[in-house]
């Protein structure tokens, strides 16, 4: 028999290294057994015609479930496992890591690295390879390969980088982080300068107070605070945080004629002597626990030891970037809105970010009552933790459902609707305007492919989505393609063009547009997990989801009966055409968005809104 050799791929250059590499161990009388670590290396693997395994042939979907709970546990247990530990990620008894636990947990690959240690341990023990083949030994993927491969006592084959490929990693792990954080400083100096606070001093008013950052919370917010402002009995304080790159909130709230005032503007000095004491500690504290024996032997997953994993991790996280000390700085800035505003409520559109979660933990310690706002969909697997906030408006019976699987208090809980869909339930649309405006043939079907970050994916099978999509309509000649990019993607405009342009399909990509009235002028549409697959039922449209990570679907639309799911990307073309010429299909998905609507949207009435403002002032008048 063979001997059985193990080369995980997880980089595209890593695919012209392969036909050499197998014929080399074919020649030795070696087996070869390449795995596919996500969506679009197993893509060019096909493309190359090599043959590989995929994780879904080891680890199960339920597994994946466990992954994200397994590495929500490491990150909550890190500051018991030594006392430096919890002198660098504790600030004045907040646990900075668990406040922005969805940035920590996905941006520094935390969650890759949890799921790769399950697998790997899977793949090794059902295919007992006598080597594995690593890459390289300085990313995490080769750290995490390298680490499991020697817990298990396989013995490890170090290809190692090129050159180019060393400088760029260097670059992004090194130098980047660094001009990221000074960047950042930047923009808190600019924005604090350029956009000076409003003050509101209504007298007798009671003031409510919301920070938005993301352009879906402004569209939900929009009717409430119009509805408010009405009465004229509330100061409304409207509080913006954009990311660095990007105004793309302000533009909205300018648009939408909503005053506010900057993040940024409640900085003094008090907060830059913070962060600056929080970055000094940090880096005198990790410097001596990096080089502290008890602890580097105390991290581990599972008794495997990851410290080799994690070092470069740590000193992005503690150093590097900033990204600890930036969230020093966000305490002390909403400890100074708090002080300087003193709101009657406070509204937070969800707790998934550190912004929210330590607005709400800080309004809980001045008995300041808090409003949680649904402003999107969201699954068991997209929340972090139990929401604190002393009442939740939710839009539906199906996230009532996961809250209290969460532990949240049945009485907290409000089902009110979706306010930014009250809208929706009299407008008029004008699909000839639509086809006009974006030059699109009026005697084919369209489909409408809707993008997003997909970072609840860890930024996986975006690539592969969008490749899988054009190709079928590179063959589906008889149909037109319009790409509606996210709001979050103003700036990949060019990605998007260069893989269609790349494919030779003729889409048209647009960003700034109503995503209603593309809706609405569309014969079926495309889409991973968005948010806007609720509009599609409420616009009566048919809708196909796509999951090309092996992952479990974060939003169950397949398996509600309301989309078509996709899981492979042979299966898209035919989805497709499905989906816009067979009456049978198409009769069974219209037929369950009824159901749907009732239990993940509650009613489509217009009157989602009103029940928001009653719930408001009865919070504020008890």
């Amino acid at each position: 028999m063979n001997k059985t050799v193990l080369i995980p791929v997880y980089e595209k250059n890593h695919i012209k290294k392969l036909p050499d590499l197998i014929k080399k161990l074919n020649k030795e009388g070696k087996r070869a057994i390449i795995l596919g670590l996500n969506s679009e290396i197993r893509e060019l693997l096909d493309e190359a015609r090599i043959t590989y395994k995929s994780p879904l042939d080891y680890l199960t979907r339920e597994e994946y479930r466990k992954v994200f709970t397994n590495g929500r546990r490491l990150i909550k247990n890190l500051p018991t496992l030594h006392r430096l530990m919890k002198q660098i990620t504790i600030y004045k008894d907040l646990p900075l890591l668990e406040m922005d636990e969805s940035r920590v947990y996905r941006g520094h690959y935390i969650e890759k690295i949890i799921e790769y240690l399950e697998l790997l341990q899977k793949v090794i023990k059902k295919e007992k390879p006598e080597e594995v083949v690593v890459m390289d030994n300085v990313t995490y993927q080769g750290k995490t390969i390298f680490t499991v491969a020697n817990y298990m006592n396989i013995p490890v084959f170090i290809l190692g980088m090129d050159k180019v490929s060393y400088l760029k990693h260097f670059f992004r792990a090194n130098i980047l982080p660094y001009l990221i954080k000074k960047f950042r400083h930047f923009r808190d100096i600019q924005r604090r300068i350029w956009y000076k606070r409003r003050v509101m001093n209504g007298k007798g008013k009671k003031r409510i107070l919301t920070i938005t950052y993301d352009v879906n919370q402004v569209k939900a917010l929009k009717p409430v605070i119009d509805r408010l402002n009405q009465s004229k009995k509330y100061d409304i304080i409207v509080i913006r945080s954009d990311s660095i790159v990007s105004d793309r909130t302000k533009r909205l709230l300018d648009s939408m004629k909503i005053p506010y005032n900057t993040f940024e503007s409640y900085i003094d000095r008090n907060v830059i002597t913070a962060m600056k004491n929080s970055e000094k500690l940090m880096k005198q504290k990790w410097e001596i626990l990096r080089n502290d024996n008890k602890f580097q032997l105390s991290l581990r997953y599972k008794d495997i030891p990851i410290f080799y994993i994690f070092e470069n991790i740590f000193s992005s996280l503690f150093v590097k970037s900033g990204h600890l000390a930036d969230l020093v700085k966000q305490v002390e800035i909403i400890e100074n809105i708090l002080r300087i505003e003193k709101p009657d409520l406070v509204i937070v559109l969800g707790e998934v970010s550190s912004l929210r979660k330590i607005l709400v933990r800080k309004c809980k310690e001045r008995n300041i009552p808090t409003l949680f706002l649904q402003h999107g969909a969201f699954g068991e697997d997209t929340i972090f933790d139990i929401i604190i906030a002393d009442k939740i408006a939710v839009q539906g019976n199906f996230t009532k459902k996961i809250l209290l699987k969460m532990g949240c208090n049945p009485k907290d809980i409000v089902i009110t609707g979706q306010p930014r869909y009250d809208l929706l339930a009299n407008r008029k649309f004008d699909k000839d305007k639509v086809f006009k405006e974006f030059d699109l043939n009026p005697n084919k079907k369209l489909v409408l492919l809707t993008t997003q970050p997909m970072r609840f994916w860890g930024g996986e099978g975006k690539e592969a989505l969008i490749r899988g999509v054009l190709l079928a309509m590179k063959e589906l000649t008889q149909y037109q393609l319009l790409i509606k990019l996210h709001p979050m993607e103003e700036k990949e405009y060019n990605f998007y063009a260069r893989i269609t342009k790349e494919i030779g399909v003729d889409a048209k990509i647009v960003y700034d547009a109503d995503i209603y009235e593309l809706i609405n002028a569309c014969d079926v549409m495309v889409t991973g997990f968005s948010t806007t697959v609720f509009e599609a039922v409420i616009l009566d449209k048919p809708v196909i989801t796509i999951n090309l990570t092996h992952k479990p679907d974060l939003m169950p639309y397949a398996e509600s009966g309301i989309a078509v799911g996709v899981s492979r990307v042979e299966d898209i073309k035919p989805a497709i055409k499905k989906a816009l010429e067979n009456t049978g299909l198409r009769k069974r998905l219209e037929k369950n968005r009824k159901k749907f609507i009732r239990e993940h949207l509650y009613k489509i009435d217009g009157k989602s809104t009103e029940r928001v403002v009653n719930l408001i002032e009865a919070m504020l008048h008890n």
